[in-house]
């Protein structure tokens, strides 16, 4: 029986030096990407928590124009084999 790594193309097993940097810099990528969707959610939250004070909100409205953080689940950490 045939493990998984045995089945795969060698050009997909030996991913090089070229692989490895792109899979850092993706997953760079992706930790910048996260804190700034976590920081827009945060951000949401500040004002919604003035609005109930009765504060004006902290935040303009335009700070998160082109956003789409409420159907997104933010990973914790996210692993890549």
């Amino acid at each position: 029986m045939q493990t998984l790594h045995q089945r795969l193309p060698s050009s997909l097993v030996s991913v090089g030096a070229d692989g490895h940097q792109e899979r850092e810099e993706l997953e760079r990528f992706n930790r910048a990407t996260t804190r700034e969707l976590r920081l827009i959610e945060l951000m949401r939250q500040v004002n919604e928590l003035a609005g109930e004070l009765g504060r004006p909100e902290v935040f303009p409205p335009s700070f998160a124009e082109g956003t789409e953080t409420e159907a997104l689940v933010l990973p914790a950490t996210v692993e890549m084999a």
